[in-house]
């Protein structure tokens, strides 16, 4: 007979997640640094105009002009995205293994959390490549049918295909988070390579896809309640600056102006960093607690073995 699984209390977790949080301040470090790969961009199609025809054409006489800044400017764009990449790696090897430490009653220090992330850092790039290319390579697959449909004017099938694959993107994008994430959490808790620790992910999140989906559905809502707190907290410093701004607008003018300007960007994004960084230690913490309570340490044996099954159990020999 099987063992009942036991009840989730996710208010629990979510209590002690926000004590770790706050008892070790030393875990918002990492939590900052551990945002540089935890944000997400976005891209703007602008229609097209007069006016964006005349900024296209001054940009490309300016590339045509001076290619050498622009290829300064790319290699430099790439070397810091490559930076923060590899500082976001260390950063979550950090919090994830640090987190551990402070719910065990351990000791954490800033050095020895950054030496552990060194530790685990080609581990969590692997996972983060490998679960890269599960998602473009069928996006890949999914797009050029679809490019190929528009371009041969089959409009209506372009839309339904684009459709569905938006679907299945969404779909494929789920699994790949949690695979991510879980994978992550194998690789520094469980001591595991990056392959292994994508398995033991797969089968975790199969094994607990109801619990797996409420907690994402309980991240959801936390989001918007810090989003929404970070939007309360800019409407009184927005209106603070704008008095600083006309104070100094009327003793030095425009430069007045540029200075109120500089210093309300300049805080907005220090205070959205420091609030950020709270927010990624608390997220982390939870996820970690509720791996706790999920992960089942028979799936790293049941793999292995079936891999000794397999092994030692050669195929019969045929009697003729």
């Amino acid at each position: 007979m099987e063992k009942q699984k036991k009840e989730i209390s996710y208010m629990e977790i979510i209590k002690k997640s926000w004590q770790i949080t706050w008892s070790n301040k030393i875990l918002w470090w990492f939590g900052l640094l551990a945002t540089f790969i935890g944000g997400s961009g976005s891209l703007n199609f602008p229609i097209p105009s007069e006016k964006n025809n005349e900024a296209g054409k001054k940009i490309s006489e300016f590339m045509s002009n001076y290619p050498e800044i622009i290829i300064a400017g790319i290699i430099i764009f790439t070397i810091l995205i490559l930076i923060l990449i590899v500082i976001g790696i260390l950063g979550r090897g950090a919090l994830i293994k640090s987190i551990k430490k402070a719910d065990k009653g351990e000791s954490i220090g800033f050095k020895s959390g950054i030496k552990e992330g060194k530790k685990y850092f080609g581990r969590i790039f692997a996972i983060g490549l490998i679960n890269f290319l599960f998602i473009i390579i069928p996006l890949f697959i999914i797009a050029i049918p679809i490019i190929f449909l528009f371009i041969n004017k089959l409009f209506l099938i372009g839309i339904l295909f684009s459709i569905l694959g938006f679907l299945i993107i969404i779909c494929i994008g789920f699994l790949v988070s949690f695979l991510q994430n879980y994978g992550c959490l194998y690789g520094v808790l469980g001591e595991l390579s990056a392959w292994q620790s994508i398995e033991n992910a797969y089968f975790l999140l199969r094994k607990n896809i109801g619990p797996s989906f409420v907690m994402f559905l309980i991240f959801m809502v936390i989001g918007m309640i810090f989003m929404m707190g970070v939007f309360i907290l800019i409407i009184p410093l927005g209106l603070i600056f704008l008095l600083i701004g006309g104070i100094l607008y009327l003793i030095f003018k425009s430069i007045g102006i540029a200075i109120a300007v500089s210093l309300a960007v300049l805080t907005f994004i220090l205070i959205f960093l420091f609030l950020r960084a709270v927010f990624e230690t608390f997220s982390q913490t939870i996820w970690i607690l509720f791996f706790h309570e999920i992960a089942d340490n028979k799936i790293k044996e049941e793999i292995v073995l079936e891999e000794i099954k397999a092994e030692t159990n050669p195929a019969p020999e045929v009697i003729n």
